[in-house]
């Protein structure tokens, strides 16, 4: 299980994207679990919106079933039949995707930065040609204005790269960097408790 304790009351309620759209007028804290598709090279920013007007987009064309949108701290992703409790084989054919995560909690991103630093980290990954990797998990909590429609303020923010399971020390440093330069992320943490 996870040691990571939120700082924020989230529900314990697991959401996916056909009915994120009833989340829009809850003024708790939700958040929001997604994976990025280097090969679709989707922006964070986009998804999120175009997610929420067609979930349909998160549907997975490399032979996983959807994007999970999770609320609380996911520890691994699985497929969609194995959250459905097919967990007869636990070997090859199990699709456990246990990853190396890089926490950065208190953040104080504003909104505005956020695609631009993720899209910068994920171009820097895309360069890191020491390891194999085909995606990039992000996790952030949202709020709604009061008006039924959902805003995106950073509350915790989570960063991994799935890496063949061995992790991007350059990642890890390079997130160290943007850390003490301008970005006002603190409390750098990498764990690797999957």
């Amino acid at each position: 299980m996870s040691t990571l304790q939120p700082n924020h009351s989230v529900s314990s309620r697991r959401v996916n994207a056909q009915n994120l759209k009833s989340y829009a007028g809850n003024p708790e804290p939700v958040k929001i679990f997604g994976r990025i598709d280097f090969a679709k090279n989707y922006k964070v920013g986009e998804l999120l919106n175009n997610a929420i007007a067609n979930p349909n987009v998160l549907e997975d064309a490399d032979g996983h079933d959807k994007w999970e949108i999770h609320i609380d701290s996911p520890i691994c992703l699985k497929s969609m039949s194995t959250y459905a409790g097919n967990t007869e084989d636990d070997g090859e054919n199990a699709l456990d995707y246990g990853a190396e995560w890089i926490t950065l909690r208190k953040c104080k991103i504003p909104t505005n930065m956020l695609c631009s630093i993720i899209e910068d980290l994920i171009e820097y990954l895309k360069i890191d040609t020491e390891n194999d990797k085909s995606h990039f998990f992000f996790e952030f909590l949202v709020t709604s204005d009061g008006n039924g429609d959902i805003t995106y303020k950073i509350h915790d923010y989570y960063l991994a790269p799935f890496l063949n399971d061995k992790p991007n020390i350059k990642g890890i440093l390079t997130l160290c960097k943007l850390s003490e330069e301008g970005s006002q992320l603190s409390d750098v943490l990498y764990r690797n408790d999957i």
